[in-house]
């Protein structure tokens, strides 16, 4: 993780609550390195999140690929399918976050 990545998810575990269990972050591989994965486990803590990320200017992807075979089935999340979000680019004015002693 590099700095501007732990700046953010320090951030994000200050404003949006439930950090371990309504949302993750992912240990990526050393191929995906320069990205961050978060996984939300509620579809309100996704928003919780989306609007924290959209407030720092981040860019983000938003996917959801549900395995279930029933329609009804695929308007839930679980830990099994959650919400994932893939962080694409971390405006360099969020390390200024870090300076300021949080």
């Amino acid at each position: 993780m590099n700095e501007n990545q732990a700046v953010l998810a320090h951030l994000l575990k200050i404003g949006v609550n439930g950090f371990d269990s309504f949302w993750s972050i992912v240990d990526n591989s050393d191929e995906e390195a320069h990205f961050m994965h978060l996984l939300a486990y509620r579809v309100t803590t996704a928003f919780d999140l989306l609007n924290q990320l959209g407030g720092l200017g981040v860019v983000f992807d938003v996917s959801y690929v549900s395995t279930s075979k029933s329609d009804a089935a695929s308007l839930l999340i679980s830990k099994d399918e959650p919400i994932e979000i893939e962080i694409r680019a971390i405006p360099d004015s969020v390390i200024q976050f870090n300076r300021l002693g949080l």
